[in-house]
């Protein structure tokens, strides 16, 4: 519970910050990898008492525009198994600190990147997260890398030599710039 803590209070920094950084408070796109990606869609999904940390303003609010999750482990009940035993350990139902099986109206476009041979979340459970999305009114699109596994995306990930790194940027771009987040300018040499 801690790391959603300090997640929400994270979120809140920034969104509080976000004049004197510079950041458009209505153009805050979250984005995570694995259990980062947990966190990522945890931020709209989970929702328990006393989460919050001390201090926090919780007149601010968790509002990203848009995720990108990165082989993301949001489902703790039939996922991410390692997830699930921590929270066993810490007291907590898997289910609920599952972000997959907290999904609800209102949550931003969601663009997935996730590998065919991922231990951690397989692409039944991600086509079955999507369909929860879109069957509460929600825009969630899943780009499956064959034959890869967790981490693919790892610029430094030795297995693949980086050679996923570029492709996936590219999809982000993608994602990002049909929903007005980035200029669509022409490459040089393009």
């Amino acid at each position: 519970k801690t790391c959603l803590a300090d997640a929400r209070s994270a979120y809140r920094w920034i969104r509080e910050h976000a004049k004197e950084y510079n950041i458009d408070p209505d153009r805050i796109v979250v984005v995570g990898g694995s259990a980062g990606a947990h966190l990522s869609l945890g931020l709209l999904t989970l929702s328990m008492d006393g989460i919050d940390n001390e201090g926090d303003n919780l007149e601010t609010p968790i509002d990203p525009k848009a995720l990108i999750l990165y082989n993301p482990a949001i489902d703790l009940v039939d996922g991410w198994k390692g997830g699930q035993k921590k929270c066993v350990a810490a007291g907590l139902d898997p289910k609920l600190f599952s972000p997959a099986h907290g999904v609800k109206p209102g949550i931003p476009d969601t663009l997935i990147l996730s590998g065919s041979d991922d231990h951690v979340i397989s692409p039944r459970m991600i086509n079955g997260f999507v369909k929860r999305m879109e069957d509460q009114g929600n825009e969630a699109s899943f780009i499956e890398y064959p034959d890869v596994g967790h981490g693919f995306f790892s610029y430094g990930k030795e297995k693949y030599k980086g050679a996923y790194f570029i492709t996936t940027c590219e999809e982000v771009e993608r994602f990002l710039t049909a929903r007005g987040f980035m200029e669509n300018k022409p490459q040089a040499g393009k």
